[in-house]
């Protein structure tokens, strides 16, 4: 069985781009024992919106976010927004907040609505 699969994998042809990708979820991917802490009361989507305007974001503590080019990972998890988000999208992951003063797009206050539902980010809350 072993010599079977090392035979199947061997002809495998990888890519750069599958490598990245797999690298960028498998490194992404938050350790088995962590949980997430979802919102018990959550906000709307217009409350989230207008919270994001006026007290910013953070991503949890728990929350790992990479990216490499087009492709963001979030807790193992790749996305691939359209290019007037990425920017946005590469300071949460290199500065961890946005700040209440950035407008966001509509397609990214829907996607980062998802990921404050699933507790991998907070409105306005500082760390510590």
């Amino acid at each position: 069985m072993v010599q079977q699969a090392a035979a199947v994998a061997g002809k495998i042809r990888w890519r750069t781009r599958d490598v990245a990708r797999f690298l960028g979820e498998y490194l992404s991917a938050p350790k088995p024992q962590i949980v997430f802490s979802r919102p018990r009361s959550p906000r709307s989507p217009a409350s989230f919106a207008e919270g994001c305007r006026t007290r910013g974001l953070r991503l949890d503590l728990r929350t790992r976010m990479l990216f490499r080019e087009r492709d963001f990972f979030v807790n193992g998890e790749r996305v691939e927004p359209a290019g007037r988000l990425r920017r946005v999208l590469a300071r949460l992951a290199d500065e961890r907040v946005l700040p209440p003063e950035m407008r966001l797009p509509y397609p990214l206050l829907r996607l980062l609505y998802d990921w404050y539902l699933a507790g991998w980010l907070r409105v306005g809350e500082r760390h510590g």
